[in-house]
């Protein structure tokens, strides 16, 4: 997967991400904030979808 953005995190956090991945089978930091990000956008996709449907429905405005 071709990258195109940079994100800039705190320190702090990135130390953080570093520990996490230390007892994972992650390859760096980069692939396990990939995959958070990744899982977070598909979820909050989902649900836009879902109130679309619902609003097409009528049962929200």
């Amino acid at each position: 997967m071709p990258l195109s953005k940079k994100i800039r995190i705190p320190n702090e956090l990135y130390k953080k991400i570093e520990r996490v991945v230390e007892h994972t089978d992650y390859a760096a930091p980069s692939e396990f904030v990939l995959e958070i990000i990744e899982k977070e956008v598909d979820q909050r996709l989902n649900e836009l979808s879902i109130k679309k449907q619902l609003k097409g429905l009528g049962y929200i405005e």
